[in-house]
Parts: structure tokens; sequence; C-alpha cells
């Protein structure tokens, strides 16, 4: 795993392909935990669903390959030692499901603000999974350098996508059945429309331009470390002080 790991953002309907894809990207991945926050999407290795044991195991083992599904049975209150884990371990893959759960707003905790800001430092590669796109973090849209879209039919939810991918055009997104998805990365010279065949284990692609209208992407600055390494960014919202949202 390179030191520059990326961000990476999963987004669409459940049942379209996401956590399919994800299995698909990290099958070569040597070292990889997801994290499944409903706990019905990923069975993937060593199972676990109670966090003793999964740092008893993690301690034996995560100095080697690894593959490890979490279902937490409280996840709001075990991802900050998840997150802690990961960090610590290093040159690895953390997949987080349905990740919109973490954010309110601006507001992200802690732990998961360092995996987003310097998990690159530590070679830790973050895939955020979501099919809300725009209850995303501010910090993760703003970081996140590559994005796959699965099917969106909510109006505002492809626009908030088409708006963040420059030059992506929304009926596309709209348009998408089954598993297939645009992948976009900052920075590239179009965008592909792509087709996962779970029978072959192939995914075909289609280059698509940007639209006309809209400026080619092109690489952000590198903003990542604009936030303090482990603080928390922005500030929770008037209707509470938890850091994300009530299970």
């Amino acid at each position: 795993m390179s030191s520059e790991a990326d961000v990476k953002a999963v987004v669409g309907l459940r049942g379209h392909g996401k956590s399919s894809h994800v299995i698909r990207m990290t099958s070569e991945t040597p070292r990889v935990l997801y994290y499944d926050s409903l706990g019905d999407d990923y069975s993937e290795g060593i199972v676990c669903r109670d966090r003793a044991v999964l740092e008893s195991f993690w301690r034996r083992t995560y100095q080697h390959r690894f593959r490890i599904s979490y279902k937490p049975v409280d996840p709001m209150a075990d991802l900050a030692r998840i997150c802690e884990l990961a960090y610590e371990c290093g040159d690895m893959t953390l997949v987080i499901d349905e990740i919109h759960l973490y954010f309110r707003g601006a507001f992200c905790p802690t732990e998961l603000t360092k995996i987003i800001t310097a998990g690159r430092h530590a070679g830790v590669e973050l895939i955020g999974v979501t099919q809300a796109p725009r209850k995303l973090g501010e910090l993760l849209r703003s970081q996140a350098a590559v994005w796959d879209v699965f099917a969106i039919r909510e109006p505002a939810h492809a626009k908030y996508v088409a708006e963040r991918c420059v030059g992506m055009d929304i009926s596309q997104i709209l348009s998408l059945r089954k598993y297939e998805y645009l992948h976009f990365e900052d920075g590239a010279e179009c965008y592909w429309r792509c087709t996962d065949d779970l029978d072959s284990g192939q995914t075909r692609k289609e280059a698509l331009p940007y639209e006309t209208d809209a400026p080619t992407p092109a690489t952000a600055p590198d903003s990542r470390d604009d936030a303090p390494v482990g603080r928390t960014v922005g500030s929770p919202s008037a209707d509470g002080d938890s850091p994300v949202p009530p299970a």
C-alpha cells in the first residue's frame, strides 16, 4: 500500500451493486477491514460482532495479512476505536459502510477526521460507502479524489454529486441501472461509465467526455493537512452535543 493512500467515495442506492463492487475493489488488498455499520453487507474473511474479540484477534494478526468484517452492535460507539486501530496498524484499507451516519453537517468525529486528513501518512486507504451522498460531511466530500457513482433516483442527490464531480452529466447519473456506475477521478481527462459483470469478474468501461459548459476538473490543491491531526472539524449542530446522530 502506498503511503499516499487515497480517500474514495462509493455512492448510490442500496441493492444496486455497491457492496459487491467494493469487495471486488479490495479483492487483492492484503490488509482490509470492513466496518459494516448496519451489519448486513459484508461477510468477508473473519467476521466479528464483539469489539473485544476483534481487538484480541487484531493484536495477533495486525502485522500480517488480514481480511476482517466487523459488524458492530453499537456502530456509533465503536467507530472511534476502529479508526484508532487502523491508523496504528497502517498500510491497510478501511471500508466504512453507510459512512454518512457519522457526520452532522461540517462536524466529523475526531478519529475519523484523522483518517481522512492524515491517514495517507500511515498508508491507510479509506473507502467511504453511502446511499445518501448529500449527507456526507464536507471534509470527506473535499478529500475524496475518486468517486464511483451508482444509481441515484433523487434529483437533489444526483445534483450534489454532479456538482462535486465537475463535468459529470447528471442525466448519466439518473439513467444508471443495477451494477452500472460512473467512475470519476480528480484531474482525469474524462470519466467512465462502467458495468460490473459478476459472472465473468470483468468490468466494461466506456469513456465519457465532460459536459462542455463545465470546466475540466483539475487536481485540487492538497488541503488535507488544513485540519489539525486528531482534531474535530466543525462543530455539532445546535440540537445536541453528540458527534453523530443517535442510533
